[in-house]
């Protein structure tokens, strides 16, 4: 089992990179949503 970049098995094969994604994807939008609430209550 080769590993060829972009060919996608690398993650969605490999847990941590998933949780990583996660994690990066949940951090940006609590950042989003931090933000639009903070502007909203002014």
């Amino acid at each position: 089992h080769g590993v060829q970049a972009g060919a996608g098995g690398t993650f969605t094969d490999s847990v941590p990179a998933l949780v990583a994604g996660g994690v990066l994807i949940a951090g940006a939008f609590a950042a989003a949503a931090h933000r639009l609430h903070r502007r909203d209550s002014r």
